[in-house]
């Protein structure tokens, strides 16, 4: 197919942008919350055809061509994918929508580049190699916006892919890149047959072994009762004294503060049970910020001491926090200045109550670009513009280097995972090496309204869950709230604009996988085979001259 006639059909402009709009649109399509990610497989056929047809028709400027229609297609998949950020921020989107595709244009390119200078063979191997390796920077940088990792378009088919137990989502990734080549392959290939062998054997052995990978849960496995809360509380109007958005005070409309924990409250005792042992509350469920030290006497949360003593329930809520340090040699590079305080952080925290022990305090530590952080704000300060005030917590907040569980006085722990952070597979591990038996999601999803912003947001926890063989229990301030087993199925949930209560039944993680051990470390391979690769193709390079 790479004949002449072929290649003049897209010479014609239209047809590029035609071929641009398909990718974007099956890539869309495949997305959660649809039931149609097999589209996935084919989503970047037609990108890959058009840079093919470019290349070959040597036109001037071709190199330049080739990104901008790369550009287009993945701005497009951004746009219509996550357009939900808009609610939160109107500036904020439309700066992630427009970085995003840029950054992942990158890896695009370095295939175009190799497959020029290194044959078709090892061009479309790089693909994959390039892909995965800025998907593994995009989870570690402080630009990370891994939502669109490739691998999360099977979190609404977790059956297919069970052997994220041994993969993580970077082995999702790696296996549409390469049905999507074979696909194009096909296409130009005058000698078919082969290609469609291959094709179908990188199509089926994947979903073999995920369909024969027993899931059972292990025969006396210790199990406890978990309760998670949703109140149901607009963050725009209700939640907070000050609209996010507008800076204006919600008179009307806001729920103080006292009334916002006594309805948690409520709505606990009114559904705990006898059996019930932790109960999970949303994302800056208590007003804050609270000094750490001061969490176990802090008058606003004497209310949270009763209800847990009374009940004799291990509680975990989240709130805001000031850390302070007693010099600036000691502070954070985060860290602000007051004279009467000296220096502090603000962190977005999740706090544990227990009978009988010292309160325990978690920082939120993958902070939301634009939002929670500033990336890099010694060098892009105009970024200040487009953050958003969540409550009194403008700008970058603190953070803590190592995770940290919740363990309870009979040995039960629970990995205490704040919003974003439960899009991070190789971040979610780390729990489990702190010895935690159940990761527990605290969150604030009513940012982005009824869209598919809190619907994905739930569902990418399913592959958390398999990834580690965990349970998840999920408390959303509103948006779903619910459980979700280690097979990545759900349990129970409680859907959007629904205020209430859900209990289940669950046990500690299943057992410990590849993943958990390892975590990315497809990642770490493909970012050594990145820069082997590119060394040598320089090497050849410099060596014609």
């Amino acid at each position: 197919m790479d004949s002449k006639k072929s290649i003049w059909d897209l010479s014609k402009v239209r047809n590029r942008y035609i071929l641009c709009g398909l990718s974007a649109l099956l890539l869309s399509l495949a997305w959660p919350t649809s039931p149609l990610f097999p589209l996935a497989f084919v989503g970047f056929a037609p990108l890959l055809l058009l840079e093919r047809a470019i290349s070959n028709l040597d036109e001037k400027h071709s190199n330049r061509k080739i990104f901008g229609y790369t550009y287009l297609t993945l701005l497009l998949w951004n746009v219509i994918t996550t357009w939900w950020v808009w609610f939160a921020s109107p500036g904020g989107s439309v700066a992630a929508f427009v970085l995003n595709a840029g950054l992942q244009s990158v890896p695009f390119m370095a295939f175009h580049w190799t497959r020029i200078k290194m044959g078709d063979k090892l061009g479309y191997i790089s693909l994959p190699i390039y892909w995965i390796t800025f998907e593994y920077i995009h989870l570690s940088w402080e630009f990370t916006w891994p939502w669109l990792t490739v691998g999360n378009v099977f979190a609404m088919a977790p059956w297919a892919v069970q052997w994220y137990e041994w993969t993580g989502a970077l082995g999702g990734s790696l296996w549409v890149l390469v049905v999507n080549i074979l696909v194009l392959l096909i296409f130009i290939s005058e000698k078919k047959k082969s290609k469609i062998i291959q094709l179908v054997m990188a199509l089926c052995i994947p979903l073999i072994v995920s369909l024969l990978i027993p899931v059972n849960q292990p025969k006396g496995q210790e199990s406890f009762e978990v309760m998670v809360v949703q109140p149901n509380v607009d963050p725009y109007t209700e939640k907070f004294s000050k609209n996010v958005k507008t800076d204006e005070f919600n008179r009307e409309t806001f729920i103080p503060y006292e009334q916002q924990v006594q309805n948690l409250i409520d709505l606990t005792k009114a559904n705990v049970s006898d059996k019930t042992t932790f109960v999970l509350w949303p994302e800056t469920s208590v007003h804050g910020p609270i000094v750490v030290p001061e969490l176990a006497f802090d008058k606003r949360l004497l209310p949270l001491r009763m209800l847990v003593n009374e009940l004799e329930i291990k509680l975990v809520t989240g709130t805001t926090t000031f850390e302070i340090y007693p010099t600036a040699k000691e502070a954070s590079s985060s860290a602000r200045s007051h004279p009467k305080v000296g220096y502090y952080d603000v962190c977005n925290s999740a706090i544990y109550y227990e009978q009988s022990k010292a309160v325990e305090c978690y920082h939120k530590s993958k902070l939301v670009p634009g939002v929670e952080r500033l990336p890099y704000p010694g060098f892009l300060t105009f970024l200040k513009y487009f953050s958003i005030d969540l409550g009194g917590v403008a700008g970058t907040l603190g953070l803590q280097k190592e995770r940290e569980v919740f363990t309870s006085v009979d040995k039960v722990s629970c990995a205490p995972v704040i919003c974003y952070e439960s899009i991070y597979g190789g971040y979610v591990t780390d729990y489990f090496e702190q010895g935690a038996d159940f990761i527990g999601v605290i969150t604030n999803d009513g940012w982005w309204h009824d869209t598919q912003g809190h619907k994905q947001h739930f569902n990418y926890a399913r592959l958390r869950a398999i990834e580690n063989r965990s349970w998840v229990a999920r408390s959303a301030n509103t948006g779903i709230s619910g459980f979700i087993a280690p097979d990545g199925t759900v349990a129970k949930t409680l859907t959007w604009d629904k205020k209430g209560t859900v209990k289940h039944e669950i046990s500690k993680r299943w057992k410990e996988t590849w993943y958990t051990k390892y975590g990315d470390y497809l990642g770490r391979v493909f970012a050594f085979l990145s820069i082997a690769l590119l060394l040598s193709i320089c090497m050849k390079y410099v060596k014609r001259y």
